[in-house]
């Protein structure tokens, strides 16, 4: 069985792939490198959702919304993935969409097909039961967990394969059981413990019904044998006429209503005993009381006033305070605003005083000289072109010299040119002799081709001619009208002998013709090259005259002459003016409504020299003022303060005062008004009195003696009645304690069948489990062994019995347990091992995504080995598509491979390199063993 194999995959416009990327997964390894965020993970992502229809890792619950698939960067184009494969050697073709998928056994056989018998198909090989679950729900979403933990490991299942909690371990129990071929017991043994399980509730709620039933029955028993001689009429009846109430109706009614008369009598009496004990409680402060009371209503009213005068008094130090600080505040801000002013003004002044230095003012100029120059009469943007044109040209005065002198030197070489430069009469002789020559060269070549060639050809035939023989003898024919051949051959000989002299004539006479022309040429040629080289120094002279009249305009334009002796030095003492301006207008401008202020500092007649020195004078001068100001403003401020936190002290105590008394008051009336409720309660209207209380005394003992009594009555009553009651349950609880103990009986035979059932299962999956155990660790151990770098196990065993799917590893004597003596690294490891083994043992195509993230140096060249081996021995059974971002992974791996075959087709291994991203698009190209992909891909679907 070679199991599901994936030969080509095509993914189009898929989350971060926006384009189309086309991989060609025949050969036994296929490494993809790319950096992160290039889309490996998107490729196993759709490889899952190819064969599942939805991604694990994108579900809520059980829940998947397939807009996630779509492109946040192409979101108007459809996800699509196809692939063509191999299931169980036969082909198939697989393309899915949002709208479903299609399968069939090539393209233009695929046909729309339903999720779940689409997962039958493609789980069929690997499977031997029929169906997993009675309901196709159930089966739909177990062959989906099937595929995905067969198929592709993540960095999430590499934790499952050794995790223990209890929902790990139930998926890896299910991973293990697909392993090893056991699912269908394991799922129906499961299934039967579920069920057992169900009943169990079921069964414990009856077998506590069945013990309550029990006891009440036996307890209702034991009423009916304890039971009083009277009726509860009689008992009732007896109540009712203590109480003093008519007599009632026969029945459960009856008691019920002296029940309630009872109570009702019951609770005013209770009351009454509350009221005599506040009563008792009050009796004998109740003068003390009264005296208390009236002394603090006095003092009430005495407090009170006190009250108010202090918060008067509080009041006005409080405005008084408030004043002293505002003042305090005001003196502060003026200071802040010196600083403030200060700190503006100061550092201007310098850079002020040295423009206007650097721009040539006098050394007495004065703040009023900067403000009558021209510049100070512009606008800003005015000043800054006036300085822009400025630099302009100081920087163009620096080159003026070199450019006047490149001017006298073209206008010597232009009069030594026109000196020796021909006239218009010698050009057109020039232009005769040139024309003259070239005829006569012409009609030279073509009287040498027109008699040279055919006296050529001439000269070769009678040559052959006198060549001609006739039967090894000179022809007699030919020689006939010379007498002899010798005669002939004289004569031809004297004909050609004039040829070649008349030929070298010719060609002495075409050599002529060419040096002719040459040398006319050559003076054309040269008269040629005296003209253009005038016009040229005539243009470069006409624009060097331009750019001398424009920077004389422009430098006439902003002041000086072009005349002056130190241009650049005049240009730049502008420049300065114009920056000494612009100092003091930004000044000015910063300043905005302070500008008055400063001109009342500095006024205009203020050198420019002085003025940083005189405004440093007159700002310490001001802030020493409002320093001093403001030391005897934060006094006063502070002994006002101190005044009214004194007096608000003051109120608040007497504010404490009054409220400790009000309390004190309300107390007292609390007390005076407890005592008048209850003596109303208990005596009524009676005046307030030893003998009154004693009389109130005595009446709730009488009603106390008679309620005690009738509540005996009642409680006889009750017994009776519960008697009569129990006669009647007894027989229904003897009913009811036989269906439940038949029911009972009913479901534990049914958790006994269950278990007997399960226990079954579990022993024949043990025993089929064992079997394959020993292949499955004969696989692990080696692939582990090479893995783990640091040698420190030497083996892995399966557990026993009923634990068989617990690893335990064996270091020499002791033995450790992998899901809590290994480390996280050599727990992955593990689990990458047991994912191979898993992968041999069923055949097809496998994804492992980032494996080689937790391994150290060594442990990745054990992977390296492993996979070449692994590959290499799988005979085409298995294929492995393996992510990284490691290109010193991917380094190795085609070293490794290096020296296998290449022209192998598919080769064992190839390498695959993404770039991009999902913004820009993703490409993919083999770049390992060094050729292209094959051209037979996967056309593009053309949808009707």
């Amino acid at each position: 069985m070679s199991g599901l194999r994936i030969n080509r995959l095509r993914v189009d416009a898929f989350r971060g792939i926006t384009g189309s990327v086309e991989l060609d997964l025949r050969p036994a390894l296929t490494v993809i490198y790319a950096a992160n965020g290039t889309g490996k993970t998107t490729l196993c992502d759709a490889t899952e959702w190819l064969l599942t229809g939805q991604v694990h890792r994108l579900c809520t619950g059980n829940a998947f919304d397939s807009a996630l698939l779509v492109s946040k960067f192409a979101p108007g184009a459809e996800p699509t993935v196809e692939a063509e494969m191999e299931l169980d050697g036969r082909p198939l073709y697989l393309r899915r969409d949002r709208s479903g998928a299609r399968l069939g056994a090539t393209r233009a056989q695929a046909r729309p097909v339903q999720p779940g018998a689409l997962l039958a198909t493609l789980t069929a090989p690997a499977r031997q039961d029929a169906g997993w679950e009675p309901h196709h729900v159930t089966a739909i979403r177990r062959r989906q967990q099937f595929l995905r933990a067969t198929h592709i490991l993540t960095a999430e299942e590499l934790a499952t394969l050794l995790d223990t909690d209890p929902e790990t371990l139930g998926r890896r129990k299910e991973i293990f059981a697909d392993l090893l071929d056991i699912r269908e017991e394991h799922d129906s043994a499961g299934r039967l413990r579920r069920y057992a399980d169900a009943l169990l509730p079921d069964e414990n709620a009856l077998s506590q019904a069945v013990a309550e039933a029990r006891k009440e029955l036996a307890g209702a028993t034991r009423a009916l044998r304890r039971s009083g001689p009277r009726p509860s009429d009689e008992e009732a009846h007896l109540g009712e006429r203590l109480l003093g109430m008519d007599a009632g109706s026969p029945g459960p009614r009856r008691v019920e209503a002296l029940a309630a008369e009872i109570g009702r009598r019951r609770q005013a009496h209770a009351a009454s005993m509350s009221a005599m004990a506040a009563v008792d409680e009050g009796w004998a402060s109740r003068r003390t009381t009264g005296r208390e009371l009236a002394d603090g209503l006095a003092e009430e009213g005495r407090v009170s006033a006190a009250l108010g005068m202090a918060r008067i008094r509080a009041s006005e130090l409080a405005a008084r305070a408030r004043a002293a600080s505002e003042a305090f505040h005001g003196v502060d801000r003026r200071r802040a605003e010196s600083v403030g002013f200060r700190g503006a003004v100061a550092p201007r002044l310098p850079e002020m005083a040295s423009a206007g230095a650097a721009a040539g003012l006098a050394p007495d100029a004065t703040l009023a000289t900067l403000r009558r120059l021209p510049e100070a009469r512009m606008s800003a943007a005015l000043r800054q072109e006036r300085a822009a044109e400025l630099a302009a040209l100081a920087r163009l005065a620096v080159g003026m010299p070199e450019l006047d002198r490149r001017v006298a030197a073209a206008d010597d070489r232009l009069s030594r040119l026109l000196a020796s430069l021909p006239d218009e009469e010698e050009v057109r002789r020039r232009d005769g002799e040139l024309a003259a020559a070239s005829g006569g060269l012409e009609a030279a070549r073509r009287r040498l081709a027109e008699i040279g060639q055919p006296l050529q050809r001439l000269r070769a035939e009678a040559l052959a001619f006198l060549g001609h023989r006739h039967a090894d003898a000179d022809c007699p024919v030919c020689g006939h009208d010379w007498r002899t051949h010798e005669r002939l051959r004289a004569s031809v000989e004297a004909m050609l002998g004039g040829g070649p002299s008349l030929v070298a004539g010719l060609e002495r006479e075409v050599a002529n013709g060419e040096r002719r022309v040459r040398q006319a040429g050559a003076a054309v040629a040269e008269a040629t090259r005296l003209r253009g080289e005038v016009d040229a120094l005539r243009r470069s002279l006409a624009q060097d005259a331009q750019v001398q009249a424009e920077f004389a305009r422009r430098v006439r334009h902003v002041g000086p002459a072009a005349t002056v002796t130190d241009l650049s030095g005049a240009l730049s003492r502008l420049r300065r003016r114009v920056d000494a301006v612009e100092a003091l207008q930004a000044l000015e401008d910063e300043l905005g409504a302070r500008t008055p202020r400063f001109r009342s500092v500095l006024p205009d007649d203020t050198p420019l020299r002085a003025a940083a020195a005189r405004f440093s004078a007159a700002m310490e001068a001001e802030l020493a003022s409002v320093s001093q100001e403001r030391q005897g403003a934060q006094a006063a401020a502070m002994a006002a303060a101190e005044a009214s936190r004194a007096a608000q002290a003051r109120a608040e105590a007497a504010r404490g005062e009054l409220e400790a008394l009000r309390g004190r008051l309300t107390h007292l009336r609390a007390l005076q008004d407890g005592l008048a409720r209850a003596w109303a309660v208990v005596a009524g209207d009676a005046r307030l009195s030893v003998r009154a209380r004693d009389e109130a005394r005595e009446v709730i003992r009488h009603v106390d003696a008679v309620l005690t009594r009738a509540e005996a009555h009642l409680g006889a009553a009750k017994a009776a009645r519960a008697t009569e009651a129990d006669r009647e349950r007894v027989g229904q609880l003897g009913a009811r304690l036989t269906r439940e103990r038949n029911r009972l009986e009913l479901i534990r035979g049914g958790r006994a069948a269950a278990a007997r059932g399960a226990d079954a299962f579990e022993r024949h999956a043990a025993e089929a489990a064992r079997q394959r155990v020993v292949q499955l660790s004969a696989v692990v151990n080696p692939l582990f062994a090479r893995m783990h770098a640091n040698r420190l196990i030497d083996c892995i065993e399966f557990g026993e019995g009923a634990d068989f799917l617990r690893w335990c590893a064996g270091a020499g004597e002791a033995t450790l347990d992998p899901t809590r003596d290994f480390s996280q690294g050599q727990r992955q490891d593990l689990a990458l091992s047991l994912f191979i083994a898993r992968a041999r043992s069923l055949g097809g195509t496998f994804f492992l995504d980032e494996p080689v993230t937790h391994m150290d140096d060594l442990n990745r060249v054990g992977l390296l080995d492993v996979l070449r081996a692994v590959t290499l021995s799988g005979n085409g059974r298995l294929r492995l598509v393996v992510t990284t971002s490691s290109r010193l992974l991917a380094r190795h791996l085609t070293e490794k491979f290096a020296r296998v075959a290449r022209d192998r087709d598919p080769p064992p291994m190839q390498v695959v390199e993404m770039h991009g991203n999902g913004r820009n698009g993703v490409a993919a190209a083999v770049t390992f063993p060094g050729r292209s992909a094959s051209a037979g891909g996967i056309a593009r679907t053309r949808e009707t």
